[in-house]
C-alpha cells in the first residue's frame, strides 16, 4: 500500500482549474436499472454514454453485495432519508444512484457504504469530505491502474521527488488543497485509465515549471468525456 499524505500546497492556478471540474463534468453514464427496494425512494437507471465505463466491468460492479451497486444505492437512500434530502432533484439523484456508484472506485463506494449511517450530511459527492469517509480513504490501497497513473505523472513532472506518489492522491482539508490526482482516486479504473492515456505524456511537453499546470488542465478538460453523472441539485456535475 502506498501511504497517501495530506496535501498542503497546490499551485493556485491549478486549484482553480480543478474547481471547474464540477461545472464541466455534466454527462450521464449509461447503466443498468437497480431497485433499492424497501424505501419511498427508488433507484433507477440513467441514460447516456460512458466512455470506457460499461461492458464487463459494469456487469461485475452491478453484482449484489456490500460493495456492489445495489449496496451503494441502499446506502445512498438511507443517507438521504437521514439527512432529509427529499426535494425533486434529490429524487432524481437517487434514480441515478447506479450511475454514481459505478463511476466511483471500489474503495470510495465501500467507504460511503460503511460510513453512511454516521457521515456528516453533505450534498452531492461532498460526502468524501466527511470524517469517516476521509479516514477510510486514507487507508485505502491503490489499484494497479491508480498506481500506474501516479507513477506516470511523477515520472513526467517530478522524477526526482520522493514524495510525489503519496502527494498525488492526497486529500486536502478543502478541495483546493487536494493533490492533483485526488479526483481520479475517487473514480473507477476505466476512468483513471482514460485520463492516463489522455494526459500522459503531458500535453505540449512542458518544462518542469508548467508541468503541473498542463497536467491539471488536461484532467479538467477530459473529465466530461468520462460520462460522470450530474448532480440534479447543482448546476454542474458531481465533480
Amino acid at each position: 500500500m502506498i501511504e497517501r499524505v495530506v496535501a498542503t500546497r497546490q499551485p493556485n492556478v491549478v486549484k482553480g482549474l480543478l474547481a471547474t471540474a464540477t461545472i464541466l463534468a455534466a454527462a450521464t453514464a449509461s447503466l443498468i436499472a437497480i431497485d433499492c427496494g424497501g424505501n419511498d425512494f427508488t433507484a433507477g437507471s440513467s441514460e447516456g454514454g460512458s466512455e470506457g465505463g460499461s461492458g464487463d466491468a459494469g456487469a461485475t460492479d452491478a453484482a449484489d453485495g456490500a460493495s456492489g451497486l445495489a449496496g451503494f444505492c441502499q446506502a445512498l437512500t438511507g443517507y438521504y432519508a437521514r439527512c432529509g434530502y427529499a426535494a425533486p432533484c434529490d429524487q432524481k439523484n437517487l434514480e441515478d444512484c447506479a450511475a454514481l456508484g459505478f463511476s466511483l472506485s471500489d474503495a470510495t463506494r465501500q467507504a460511503f457504504i460503511d460510513c453512511q449511517a454516521t457521515v456528516e450530511c453533505l450534498r452531492g459527492t461532498d460526502f468524501v469530505r466527511g470524517s469517516c469517509v476521509r479516514s477510510k480513504l486514507a487507508m485505502a490501497s491503490l489499484t494497479p491502474v491508480q498506481s500506474k497513473y501516479a507513477s506516470d505523472f511523477c515520472a513526467a513532472c517530478h522524477p526526482d521527488a520522493g514524495t510525489c506518489m503519496s502527494a498525488f492522491y492526497a486529500e486536502g482539508a478543502v478541495a483546493g488543497t487536494d493533490g492533483l490526482g485526488f479526483v481520479a482516486f475517487l473514480l473507477n479504473d476505466p476512468s483513471v485509465s482514460a485520463l492516463d492515456k489522455a494526459c500522459i505524456p503531458i500535453p505540449g511537453n512542458p518544462d518542469a515549471g508548467a508541468c503541473d499546470f498542463r497536467f491539471g488542465l488536461c484532467e479538467v478538460l477530459n473529465l466530461p468525456s468520462l460520462g460522470l453523472p450530474a448532480d440534479a441539485c447543482k448546476d454542474g456535475g458531481f465533480w
